[in-house]
């Protein structure tokens, strides 16, 4: 499941921006030669050419050898920087899942794909139960480690392929792709025991946490705009909060 890490690109900035500044620095010599040229008031005949290099050999060799590394090792250092605040604006900062403008993103992506191909997609909407009177009861950090023992669950259950975010307060999302309606209720049922079997921060006071899920999908490829989906998931949701809580209800309209 991808919760926040790169599988945003095959080759992130620290890879590319070092390649990048690799090919700068192995140029840097040429970019010299050429600059010395138009100093010498354009002479840059094959004569002037040798010359210059058999006079300069070692300032020529030391900048073939220097210049590669040093902007290699500047475009490393400049990738990451872009890798990390890239990864920053898409992630969310306590559970290290996807955010919601990301998931929003990927769910328009996954549908347009899976109507093109007339594919399933599932979509589960996450509330998790009492978090109000867990801050209000225990204390916001009591809050914290019951909104990580919904992450973890979510980590155990989902699939690689699945993708799964903080939509913001108690909610989460998880997007399935290729999972059909009873596959994703199997899956909103293994989320919901796993959470119940470890619980969270017993030492804090939290010693049982329960969800409730919406779970609608995409009509084989039917469904093809971000706030369909979501609107059925959140209905699903609300049916769930109606019937007592604690149990994943789906619908498809």
């Amino acid at each position: 499941m991808r919760l926040g890490g790169f599988s945003l690109s095959s080759c992130p900035g620290r890879c590319l921006y070092p390649l990048l500044g690799l090919a700068l620095g192995v140029g840097a010599p040429l970019g010299l030669l050429v600059l010395r040229g138009f100093l010498e008031e354009g002479v840059t005949d094959i004569d002037w050419i040798r010359s210059e290099l058999a006079a300069h050999r070692v300032t020529y060799l030391y900048l073939a050898l220097s210049a590669p590394l040093v902007f290699a090792l500047l475009g490393y250092v400049l990738g990451a920087q872009r890798d990390l605040l890239l990864q920053s604006s898409i992630t969310d900062p306590l559970t290290g899942l996807f955010n919601r403008r990301h998931m929003e993103d990927r769910l328009r992506e996954e549908l347009a794909r899976a109507a093109r191909h007339g594919q399933p997609l599932a979509f589960l909407l996450i509330d998790l139960d009492g978090l109000k009177e867990i801050n209000d009861r225990r204390g916001h950090e009591a809050g914290d480690a019951a909104l990580q023992a919904v992450t973890e669950s979510l980590r155990q259950s989902c699939r690689v392929t699945d993708i799964a975010a903080r939509f913001g307060g108690d909610e989460f999302a998880v997007l399935a792709p290729l999972t059909s309606a009873p596959e994703a209720l199997h899956a909103s049922e293994r989320i919901r025991a796993i959470l119940k079997q470890q619980g969270s921060g017993k030492g804090k006071g939290v010693v049982s946490l329960s969800v409730s899920i919406g779970v609608t999908d995409n009509r084989q490829g039917s469904v093809m705009e971000p706030r369909e989906i979501y609107r059925m998931a959140d209905k699903a949701l609300y049916e769930a909060k109606e019937r007592g809580r604690d149990r994943a209800v789906y619908s498809g309209g």
